[in-house]
């Protein structure tokens, strides 16, 4: 919703300090939200942060957050991470 997307928006800035699985699902979740509110040119880079740090790090998201993303840049995109 708009209001999920508003609150991801103004907490981003105390990101920076997150570990990297928090940074991780918020890169996911507010590209999610994006998408949800069918703004894909939004959602697309914060999809692709959550994935390239995936694949740095593929602990940084759970399985079924990895699962979520898969699905999210392969039905919206194309793309198969």
């Amino acid at each position: 919703s708009a209001s999920a997307r508003e609150r991801l928006v103004a907490i981003e800035g105390e990101t920076k300090s997150w570990n990297e699985k928090d940074r991780a699902e918020y890169a996911l979740y507010r590209g999610l939200v994006h998408l949800s509110l069918a703004d894909r040119d939004a959602a697309r880079p914060w999809l692709e942060r959550a994935d390239a740090m995936v694949r740095a790090s593929p602990e940084a998201l759970s399985p079924e957050n990895r699962s979520r993303l898969r699905v999210a840049l392969e039905t919206s995109y194309g793309v198969k991470p």
